[in-house]
């Protein structure tokens, strides 16, 4: 379709889809992240949470890698 934003942003699940949207994630990472968000997701709901979120904000140092590296491929 020849159509390229001059940015992307996401709410939720749609996030990922921005920051893959953008360039900086490749497709495979992006599943691999979603995929990673179920589990950790399934994981609250079990406990005294109940689905309650938090934000964290990751630094320059942290890397995509560390958060997908243990879902196998």
């Amino acid at each position: 379709w020849n159509i390229v934003p001059d940015i992307v942003i996401g709410h939720s699940i749609g996030d990922v889809i921005a920051v893959h949207a953008s360039g900086a994630i490749t497709l495979y990472e992006t599943i691999k992240i979603v995929i990673r968000r179920v589990i950790l997701m399934e994981k609250i709901s079990q406990t005294a949470y109940k689905g309650k979120m938090i934000v964290l904000q990751l630094g320059s140092d942290n890397r995509v890698e560390s958060l997908i590296e243990d879902i196998p491929d």
